[in-house]
């Protein structure tokens, strides 16, 4: 039966390990760039889901 999901673990695991691999490599301008994204997405994402209430 787990048979199947070992493929989708790998490449969730592949996928992490690279992902890493690449933020190790970022210069300090380069994070500060990938910081200010992720950041401004956080924001849109939270003002995009706010809902407007009595608090």
């Amino acid at each position: 039966m787990w048979q199947w999901t070992e493929p989708i673990v790998k490449f969730v695991q592949d996928r992490i390990g690279q992902t890493w691999i690449w933020f190790d490599t970022l210069s300090r301008g380069e994070w500060l760039i990938v910081l200010a994204s992720c950041c401004a997405m956080g924001f849109l994402l939270l003002k995009s889901r706010g809902h407007r209430g009595p608090c």
